[in-house]
């Protein structure tokens, strides 16, 4: 058993190196050959969903986010359900926006999509303070499409953001001030054991890596790139850190720093914050009853203090998905206590009731033909002293 753990902990290293040399790799490349201007449109720089908001913003490594899409298109999980989630977010001042998300996953590989609207009322107001004329809104709209494929040899996700933005501004407002924007985002998240101090499938610390908003506009004249890098450490089954760094480039950086504790994994507490040029704190709180969630968190900045979001999703089987991927890793455990004690068929049997369970699992098809070979190798063996017994 002890030595399963350092050849995994070894693997992990290994992975996590390659992805850290990664990294070091594609900012120089991104800053030198990639150009934005400091306008870019406020949809595309905001933080969504309730738990993001409620850790601060330091998402980009949560794998378990229902907006994953946003914070991270590489976030998304692999279980054969479907998931919904409806957002309201006060804003600035009387600046709201609305948000849908749906995700459904395959096995290895996942598709989701969402809608943003967001509305800013504009009035005309006369010498006196009096509003005058008439009352427009100021929108903005931002359609997703969003992949994902995960790569079990090397353990690791990639994800994919397709996005079109639309930027509208009334004509007898201000003429020719409406305009679009095609982007997309790139992603990693790699998953680790890494530290692991608790039984189950969850990760214990996960590293995400992004670079978003890549593309063009038909008014600005560079699109407007941002990377994001963070972990997240999972230290218990109820205990998450997470924090983040976002790169935008030509703009000032920030950095988040989050933390959720969940009780019997039904109520959730959030607190975090972000070191911006316009510091933001954050509480959240959440209650979940079985496939059922609703989030709520507030994150004031130190200019702007009505900043409430609540989240509602819905996660088609996602509970007994989840039982099953706890069953699955209980019995990947047994089926390898069995082969260390040399009971190489209650191993076999085991691992081909994981299989039954979910027979696209890599790790129980990897060490079925492992124990196959052993079975054989023992067979041999014996055939070999039966023979020199004779």
């Amino acid at each position: 058993m002890k030595g399963k753990w350092v050849i995994r902990g070894f693997l992990n290293l290994r992975i996590v190196t390659h992805f850290v040399i990664f990294i070091l790799l594609i900012i120089p490349t991104v800053i030198l050959y990639g150009y934005t201007g400091s306008s870019m449109p406020p949809m595309l720089k905001m933080d969504y969903g309730s738990q993001s908001m409620g850790m601060g913003g330091a998402s980009v490594a949560l794998n378990n986010n229902l907006f994953y899409m946003d914070s991270n298109p590489a976030g998304g999980m692999f279980f054969k359900v479907y998931r919904f989630s409806l957002l309201h977010q006060e804003w600035v001042y009387d600046t709201n926006y609305e948000s849908l998300r749906a995700t459904f996953g395959f096995g290895k590989f996942y598709i989701g999509a969402g809608l943003n609207y967001l509305y800013t009322p504009f009035k005309y107001y006369d010498y006196y303070g009096a509003t005058s004329g008439d009352v427009y809104n100021i929108s903005q709209y931002l359609g997703l499409i969003n992949f994902g494929y995960k790569i079990d040899k090397w353990n690791v996700v990639l994800g994919a953001n397709i996005k079109y933005f639309y930027y509208n501004v009334p004509q007898d407002l201000y003429e020719n001030q409406s305009y679009s924007l095609i982007t997309g985002d790139i992603g990693i998240v790699l998953p680790t054991d890494i530290l692991k101090r608790f039984k189950g499938y969850l990760p214990s610390l996960v590293f995400g890596f992004t670079i978003k908003n890549i593309g063009y506009s038909s008014l600005l004249y560079y699109a407007p790139i941002e990377i994001l890098a963070g972990m997240s450490y999972r230290y218990s089954d109820n205990l998450l850190f997470s924090i983040e760094s976002s790169i935008p480039i030509y703009e000032p950086t920030s950095f988040s720093l989050g933390a959720e504790y969940s009780i019997q994994n039904r109520y959730f507490i959030d607190a975090g914050f972000k070191i911006k040029e316009n510091p933001m704190f954050s509480i959240g709180f959440g209650y979940r009853k079985k496939d059922f969630r609703v989030r709520a968190s507030y994150s004031p900045m130190l200019k702007f203090f009505n900043m409430l979001n609540i989240t509602v999703s819905y996660s088609y089987g996602e509970t007994k998905a989840e039982r099953n991927k706890e069953k699955v890793e209980e019995l990947l455990v047994k089926a390898i206590e069995y082969f260390s004690k040399g009971k190489y068929k209650e191993s076999l049997e085991t691992v081909a009731k994981v299989l039954d369970i979910d027979h696209n699992n890599y790790r129980a098809q990897k060490l079925f033909k492992i124990i196959e070979k052993q079975i054989e190798i023992e067979e041999r063996i014996e055939e070999i002293q039966s023979k020199n017994n004779e």
